[in-house]
Protein backbone atom coordinates (compact mmCIF):
# COMPACT_ATOMS: atom_id res chain seq x y z
CA UNK A 1 0.00 0.00 0.00
CA UNK A 2 0.97 3.13 -0.61
CA UNK A 3 1.68 5.76 2.21
CA UNK A 4 -1.37 8.02 0.49
CA UNK A 5 -3.81 4.89 1.06
CA UNK A 6 -2.34 3.68 4.83
CA UNK A 7 -3.15 7.59 5.44
CA UNK A 8 -6.84 7.37 4.47
CA UNK A 9 -7.82 4.21 6.30
CA UNK A 10 -6.12 5.68 9.32
CA UNK A 11 -8.10 8.55 8.73
CA UNK A 12 -11.04 7.34 8.07
CA UNK A 13 -11.32 4.49 10.92
CA UNK A 14 -10.64 6.95 13.60
CA UNK A 15 -12.98 7.14 16.37
CA UNK A 16 -14.18 10.86 16.56
CA UNK A 17 -14.16 11.81 20.28
CA UNK A 18 -16.92 13.84 22.54
CA UNK A 19 -14.83 15.64 24.77
CA UNK A 20 -13.09 16.65 21.30
CA UNK A 21 -15.88 18.94 20.82
CA UNK A 22 -18.05 20.65 17.52
CA UNK A 23 -14.66 21.06 15.48
CA UNK A 24 -15.29 18.89 12.78
CA UNK A 25 -12.71 16.36 11.78
CA UNK A 26 -9.91 17.98 10.12
CA UNK A 27 -5.89 18.04 9.77
CA UNK A 28 -6.14 20.95 12.17
CA UNK A 29 -7.67 19.33 14.73
CA UNK A 30 -6.89 16.05 13.79
CA UNK A 31 -9.85 12.67 13.21
CA UNK A 32 -10.06 11.42 16.38
CA UNK A 33 -8.37 8.07 18.20
CA UNK A 34 -6.33 6.09 16.07
CA UNK A 35 -8.49 2.88 15.98
CA UNK A 36 -6.49 -0.08 14.54
CA UNK A 37 -9.04 -2.30 15.03
CA UNK A 38 -11.40 -0.90 12.92
CA UNK A 39 -8.21 0.01 10.19
CA UNK A 40 -7.74 -3.69 9.82
CA UNK A 41 -11.38 -4.72 9.39
CA UNK A 42 -11.75 -1.86 6.56
CA UNK A 43 -9.29 -4.36 4.70
CA UNK A 44 -10.57 -7.75 6.12
CA UNK A 45 -13.73 -7.94 5.00
CA UNK A 46 -14.68 -10.96 2.85
CA UNK A 47 -12.42 -13.43 4.95
CA UNK A 48 -15.20 -14.87 7.25
CA UNK A 49 -13.04 -17.47 8.52
CA UNK A 50 -10.25 -14.98 8.92
CA UNK A 51 -7.51 -17.06 7.08
CA UNK A 52 -6.16 -14.35 5.54
CA UNK A 53 -7.17 -15.73 2.13
CA UNK A 54 -10.59 -14.91 0.89
CA UNK A 55 -11.74 -18.47 -0.34
CA UNK A 56 -14.18 -21.34 -0.96
CA UNK A 57 -13.93 -21.71 2.66
CA UNK A 58 -15.35 -18.28 3.42
CA UNK A 59 -18.37 -19.42 1.72
CA UNK A 60 -18.90 -22.55 3.82
CA UNK A 61 -18.33 -20.94 6.56
CA UNK A 62 -21.10 -18.18 6.00
CA UNK A 63 -23.38 -21.15 4.95
CA UNK A 64 -22.69 -22.58 8.05
CA UNK A 65 -22.94 -19.26 10.22
CA UNK A 66 -26.09 -18.19 8.83
CA UNK A 67 -27.78 -21.30 8.65
CA UNK A 68 -26.67 -23.79 11.07
CA UNK A 69 -26.01 -22.01 13.94
CA UNK A 70 -22.13 -21.78 13.39
CA UNK A 71 -19.30 -20.05 14.65
CA UNK A 72 -19.01 -16.57 14.81
CA UNK A 73 -17.09 -14.48 12.22
CA UNK A 74 -13.77 -14.21 14.52
CA UNK A 75 -12.36 -11.06 15.29
CA UNK A 76 -15.66 -10.08 14.07
CA UNK A 77 -18.95 -10.74 12.47
CA UNK A 78 -18.12 -7.64 10.22
CA UNK A 79 -16.04 -9.58 8.57
CA UNK A 80 -18.08 -11.81 6.38
CA UNK A 81 -19.68 -8.23 5.62
CA UNK A 82 -18.28 -8.38 1.63
CA UNK A 83 -20.99 -6.11 0.38
CA UNK A 84 -20.02 -3.12 2.95
CA UNK A 85 -24.14 -2.70 3.82
CA UNK A 86 -23.33 -2.81 7.57
CA UNK A 87 -25.07 -6.65 7.94
CA UNK A 88 -24.19 -10.13 7.37
CA UNK A 89 -26.55 -11.50 5.35
CA UNK A 90 -27.69 -14.03 2.37
CA UNK A 91 -26.36 -10.86 0.52
CA UNK A 92 -22.84 -11.65 1.23
CA UNK A 93 -22.71 -14.91 0.65
CA UNK A 94 -24.70 -14.49 -3.08
CA UNK A 95 -21.54 -11.63 -3.33
CA UNK A 96 -18.51 -14.38 -2.41
CA UNK A 97 -20.87 -17.07 -4.80
CA UNK A 98 -20.71 -14.50 -7.70
CA UNK A 99 -17.22 -13.31 -7.23
CA UNK A 100 -15.98 -17.31 -7.48
CA UNK A 101 -18.25 -18.84 -9.82
CA UNK A 102 -19.89 -15.61 -11.24
CA UNK A 103 -19.76 -15.74 -15.05
CA UNK A 104 -17.70 -13.03 -15.78
CA UNK A 105 -16.68 -13.10 -12.08
CA UNK A 106 -17.94 -10.70 -9.95
CA UNK A 107 -16.49 -7.69 -8.15
CA UNK A 108 -14.09 -8.91 -4.87
CA UNK A 109 -15.24 -7.61 -1.41
CA UNK A 110 -15.38 -3.86 -0.90
CA UNK A 111 -12.22 -2.72 0.64
CA UNK A 112 -11.50 -0.59 2.43
CA UNK A 113 -14.88 -0.55 3.62
CA UNK A 114 -16.01 2.22 6.84
CA UNK A 115 -19.43 0.76 7.36
CA UNK A 116 -18.99 -0.33 10.91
Amino acid sequence: MTSVEVYGILKESAVWLSHMGSAPPSPEYGYGRVDAFRAILSLARGDADNSDVIDITDITFLVDWLWNDGADPFLSVLLGDCDCSGDVDANDLTYLVDYFFGSPYGPAPVKPCFEY
